[in-house]
């Protein structure tokens, strides 16, 4: 098949210092010590949420089948992920700690897409005579590799036990693979990946669907292979959607339904303030990519039209298109997910944009844009180390404590005590849905919804609280969960005075949820405060159902008082009738 013939080369286009390939095989080599190094000082730490998938992955393993968040009752997709839990249940089946493999695979693709990136002027299909896009140019797809082995919050991510680190480089992969030798089913390859890794696939295979559509008729291939991507795309997507429905009745993942229907105005306020802080952490390559966007819109009055950088104008569109679904869904919890995970998953087109700047606005010197661009990712390092409680150094501490091994943190006291109070068919109503219900083996409901129908479906958005605040704990009550880990903390419900309980109830970060829960009747008459608890460890109140608590084997170990004669007592008066 025939198309537009190439753009021929522009006589006043001047000469590229290109990296030889002895310097890319040093910065190669320079990338994959920097990774490995990096990678490994967050090695102790594991995300929260992280062990939300690890549970599902575990009882895949064991048998219990998709979606067994419990290993009885409903099925529900809370994991949202459908491959990376696959993967770790995989690894699981093979004797291997889920924590392990998650970090390993996590390290290994951070890996894969900077050495892809930094070789690829040695392994693209030739080379391009028109050099004002970031494919075309000999140098910048190695810059945007050197800029992400040195980022720090892929390397957080890398071993955080998230998906992030799989689609981040499964989305930089897809770009590139357009522009590589003999890569003809890659692009359909990575495109169902995406699809199957998170629910925002579909949007970053179309756009690189759409680039290589151009690409190929800009130079007069056939398109063949695009429509191939084109229905790998929509095979695995519909796939997706038929499996949901078998399994769980609806063709959205439940994280939706918890997360964003019903967030209205809430939602997109909270999405484009991630949004802005992500800017003020990132301020530097934040301002390239702001005048690399303008570079694109100002190329649009050339005379020749065709010589448009096609790559960036698609790498553009898809980052505003990003942003928009960012103030959809409302962004992150920042506290559940630091440094911005939305938009890690953006790492690699972002740092395209930003080298595409370094290159236009610096000299033509290949060591000057290197020197540059570590300057830059620098400075935006040390930005994000000083910004946000300082949760990276505290992980380099824990991850130097266990140095020269490489070890995962240990469960904390608090949750193990949890796992010794607990028995087997014994219900727990939390709100930290990962490493809880991880460690210990109960029936869990989920009270912010990711991992329990009911709420995410029935539940109601808090309107000051942050983006996961939908919860119903009217119904989580009516359950009768035998343990409630209340999220209030237990030190103020041991030495608070009434005033000030109701003062921090009022004014909490997660107001909505605890008035449900302490203007209950039922929480008020039949639950019990647990005083010996280690609140040192984690400062989150645990109370205990009074029948649970009478049949208990270990019940004169435990300190208890009733609600009521606490400092929430003083919601007694306004109790419901439950």
């Amino acid at each position: 098949m025939t198309g537009t013939p190439p753009v021929p080369h522009r006589a006043d286009r001047p000469n590229h210092d290109a990296f030889r390939p002895v310097e890319i095989l040093i910065l190669l080599i320079l990338a994959v010590i920097a990774i490995i190094c990096l990678d490994t000082l967050f090695y102790a730490s594991t995300l929260e949420d992280a062990y939300i998938t690890f549970r599902y992955s575990e009882h895949f393993a064991e048998g219990h089948g998709l979606g067994a968040w419990n290993t009885e009752g409903e099925r529900v997709e809370g994991y949202t992920t459908f491959l990376w839990m696959l993967l770790i249940g995989g690894a699981r089946t093979l004797g291997i700690d889920v924590r392990t493999a998650a970090k390993a695979i996590g390290i290994l693709m951070h890996l894969v897409l900077c050495s892809t990136l930094i070789s690829f002027p040695l392994v693209r299909r030739g080379s391009s005579k028109h050099h004002n896009d970031v494919f075309e140019h000999p140098n910048e797809t190695v810059l945007a590799g050197v800029f992400l082995a040195f980022y720090l919050p892929f390397s957080w991510y890398a071993t955080s036990g998230m998906e992030t680190p799989l689609f981040s480089a499964l989305t930089g992969l897809a770009f590139v693979s357009i522009f590589l030798r003999r890569s003809r089913f890659l692009l359909p390859l990575l495109s169902v990946l995406l699809v199957l890794t998170r629910p925002e696939g579909p949007m970053i295979a179309g756009a690189a669907i759409a680039l290589d559509f151009i690409t190929r008729r800009r130079e007069g291939r056939s398109v063949r292979s695009t429509y191939i991507s084109a229905g790998a795309v929509a095979f695995s997507a519909g796939f997706l959607i038929v499996h949901r429905l078998i399994y769980f009745g609806h063709i959205l993942p439940n994280s939706y339904w918890a997360k964003v229907d019903g967030g209205g105005s809430h939602h997109i306020l909270r999405g484009l303030r991630y949004v802005g802080e992500w800017v003020a952490g990132n301020g530097i390559v934040a301002f390239l990519c702001v005048v690399a966007a303008l570079s694109v819109a100002f190329s649009l009055v050339r005379p020749r039209y065709r010589d448009w950088p096609w790559g960036l104008g698609v790498i553009l569109c898809l980052i505003i298109t990003f942003i928009a679904y960012i103030a959809k869904v409302g962004g992150d919890n920042y506290s559940a997910f630091p440094y911005w995970r939305h938009l890690v998953h953006l790492s690699a087109p972002i740092a395209f944009l930003a080298v595409y700047a370094v290159v236009r606005l610096s000299p033509n010197s290949r060591l000057f844009h290197v020197l540059v661009l570590l300057v830059v990712v620098f400075i935006t390092n040390l930005s994000i180390l000083g910004a946000h409680d300082n949760l990276m150094l505290k992980s380099i501490q824990a991850s130097l404590a266990s140095y020269p091994s490489l070890t995962h943190a240990q469960h904390d006291d608090y949750l193990l005590r949890l796992k010794w109070l607990s028995q087997r068919n014994a219900v727990v109503a939390s709100s930290l849905a990962g490493e809880l219900p991880y460690v210990v083996d109960a029936i869990h409901i989920d009270n912010l919804g990711l991992n329990t129908p009911h709420i995410a479906k029935y539940g109601s958005f808090d309107p000051e609280g942050p983006v996961d605040s939908k919860t119903d704990m009217k119904w989580v009550l009516e359950q009768h969960p035998d343990i409630i880990e209340g999220y209030i903390p237990g030190t103020m419900v041991l030495n608070a005075s009434p005033n000030e309980m109701k003062e921090y109830i009022d004014t909490s970060y997660r107001t909505k949820m605890h008035r449900e829960l302490v203007s209950s009747g039922i929480f008020q008459r039949d639950y019990l405060f647990v005083r010996n608890w280690p609140y040192h460890v984690k400062d989150r109140a645990v109370f205990i159902r009074r029948s649970y608590w009478v049949d208990c084997q270990v019940q004169d170990e435990l300190d208890c008082v009733p609600v009521a004669d606490t400092p929430l007592g003083v919601y007694a008066r306004d109790s419901d009738d439950d």
